[in-house]
């Protein structure tokens, strides 16, 4: 029963990309919940790709990247890199991407929303971010129609 579960489940990955890129998984579980992990490493393109095609998820999820013309605190271009990679990934897979400004996950997924919730990390703000662009599209995105009890971590 368990393993013919698993075999229904689609898998949703947010990604935080950067320097140090933050990775949030979900597990879409038949019965109306997912389960839910976090990460983040330093990787580079050949290394994001490489998850990207041993993972197979049916979505993804990133933080868009918006660059205004100008210097500003913590600008990381190579994000744009990652970005790439991603959307090169996606579209030769035929996955759906959905990309979302910082500033629209972090208005009801805050640090304490993440604390009450058990999914967030200390001293791992990529995996935090990453974990909010998955419940911000799980709960108010696409993800909405799969929400029937929640999430939990894995």
């Amino acid at each position: 029963m368990v393993l013919t579960t698993l075999k229904e489940a689609k898998r949703v990955i947010a990604i935080d990309p950067g320097g140090t890129t933050g990775f949030a998984n979900g597990l879409l579980m038949p019965d109306g919940f997912m389960e839910v992990s976090s990460f983040q490493e330093q990787w580079g393109v050949k290394q994001l790709y490489d998850y990207l095609t041993k993972a197979k998820p049916h979505y993804v999820v990133y933080e868009r990247f918006d660059y205004r013309n100008r210097a500003r605190d913590k600008l990381v271009i190579y994000s744009r890199n990652l970005i790439g990679v991603i959307d090169l990934y996606c579209e030769q897979n035929d996955v759906p991407t959905y990309r979302y400004m910082p500033v629209t996950v972090m208005a009801y997924f805050t640090d304490k929303e993440l604390k009450t919730n058990k999914v967030y990390k200390i001293n791992s703000p990529h995996c935090n971010d990453a974990m909010r662009h998955l419940l911000h599209w799980y709960t108010f995105g696409y993800g909405y129609q799969f929400n029937k009890e929640g999430y939990k971590p894995a």
